[in-house]
């Protein structure tokens, strides 16, 4: 119920779920399009969907790993720590 501050300017990131969807999704049109020129590129398709299928079963993600580390992931060095957040909720 508390609102969220945020530095004027400053834009979200997409969430992770979604960041991993649009990568595997271009991925596996990128292998589609070009098996249909150079044969063994269709197992660029193949190989993310065995990837998906792993990350549904076991309930990890390595490509969401791998998002997690861009720059744009990582939270900037004006973010209040968790313990200045439960004092400013506190107050």
């Amino acid at each position: 119920g508390h609102p969220v501050e945020r530095p004027a300017g400053a834009r979200t990131p997409w969430p992770m779920d979604r960041q991993v969807r649009l990568a595997a999704g271009t991925l596996v049109a990128a292998g589609f399009v070009a098996g249909r020129f150079w044969r063994p590129a269709h197992w660029l398709s193949g190989a993310i969907g065995a990837g998906l299928v792993f990350s549904g079963v076991t309930n990890t993600c390595g490509m969401a790993a791998a998002l997690a580390r861009l720059p744009h992931n990582r939270p900037t060095g004006d973010v209040a720590s968790f313990e200045e957040t439960l004092a400013r909720l506190a107050a």
